[in-house]
């Protein structure tokens, strides 16, 4: 899933599993892809809250809270995750309203989930890996709460407009049982995510920090997500199984704060954090900021950064777009301190 809602523009070009795509005749000329999408989404995603279960009205939640995307571009207007690897839209930036939303919270369950480390970014220049009062770890559980109720959003929308889109999909072009294995996955994917959210409340303030720093610079990106790497290629998915590395990327005035943790009762990964405990700074670094653009949906860049710079992040297909580029090389580590925001803003 990549950038919310805007993803799906996608397959106007692209194709999925191999199959052409929607303007090549994929679809029987009654309904154009707007009317499919106007179809798919006459109701909204969710009737209800999911947090608290009661029918009253969604907000728009922020993937990354504004506050924190306050300190990128000024008049606040981003580069985003879609934008840099669609590139379909090299001119186009999100507004800091539209930045990264999703709707399936009420207004009381998204203030009360979150408010720990929305609070203000004197929370984040504190925030403490040995805090004993169990502030840290909670902290921790709000971010992951978030990254999986996003992760679930995105899931939920791909079943809803592929479950639609079979409708009017020639078999002959688009395998309609190509898209009921799709649409399989995702159930299984959100179910993962579910069963995870269920854990989180289940287990308390039980993470394992794998990084956390306060960087003495202003990154220019701003990220949030979760993501998997012991499911990676993998068709069918064992729900209980799954277990997510979490990441948040802050850019606050003066300072960055960069935080990469899991679950301690994450038993898959211990090689890998092994091996992650022996790099340098400055390759942990070079990690996380992989794991950006490798990984997360949703990431925020100044700007100021050029698209010419992510040319390696675009692709001529959506089953290459969504099948995650595990194989690429990331040239640009835009964490190290010679991209700080308040260097370039002196220059100018």
């Amino acid at each position: 899933m990549k950038d919310e809602l805007k993803f799906m523009e996608v397959f106007r070009l692209n194709d999925i599993g191999g199959y052409s795509a929607m303007e090549n005749a994929n679809v029987c000329p009654r309904k154009s892809e707007s009317e499919i999408k106007r179809e798919a989404f006459k109701e909204q995603l969710f009737e209800k809250c999911f947090c608290c279960g009661k029918k009253k009205k969604l907000i728009d939640s922020h993937t990354v809270p504004q506050f924190i995307l306050k300190n990128l571009s000024k008049p606040f207007k981003y580069r985003t995750s879609f934008q840099i690897e669609d590139g379909l839209s090299a001119n186009h930036k999100v507004g800091l309203k539209n930045a990264g939303i999703f709707r399936m919270l009420c207004d009381s369950c998204d203030s009360g989930t979150f408010k720990e480390y929305e609070k203000s970014e004197d929370v984040l220049l504190s925030f403490d890996s040995n805090d004993s009062k169990n502030n840290c770890q909670l902290i921790l559980d709000q971010i992951a709460l978030k990254n999986l109720y996003k992760k679930i959003y995105d899931y939920t929308y791909w079943s809803r407009y592929l479950t639609t889109l079979k409708k009017y999909a020639c078999p002959k072009k688009l395998s309609k049982m190509n898209i009921d294995n799709h649409i399989e996955q995702l159930q299984a994917q959100k179910m993962a995510c579910i069963y995870e959210v269920y854990r989180i409340f289940d287990t308390k303030h039980n993470n394992q920090i794998l990084y956390n720093e306060l960087l003495d610079y202003v990154i220019p990106i701003a990220a949030q997500g979760c993501f998997c790497l012991n499911y990676k290629g993998y068709k069918f998915i064992d729900v209980d199984k799954v277990t997510y590395m979490h990441l948040a990327l802050f850019p606050l005035k003066e300072k960055s704060r960069v935080i990469l943790f899991t679950n301690n009762y994450n038993e898959y990964y211990n090689d890998w954090i092994i091996k992650f405990d022996k790099l340098s700074v400055k390759n942990k670094l070079k990690t996380i900021n992989e794991f950006v653009f490798k990984d997360l949906d949703d990431y925020f860049l100044d700007r100021s950064i050029s698209e010419n710079d992510f040319s390696f992040l675009k692709y001529d297909s959506l089953k290459d777009y969504i099948n995650r580029k595990d194989e690429i090389k990331i040239p640009i580590n835009y964490l190290e301190n010679k991209f700080d925001i308040k260097l370039r803003k002196k220059r100018n």
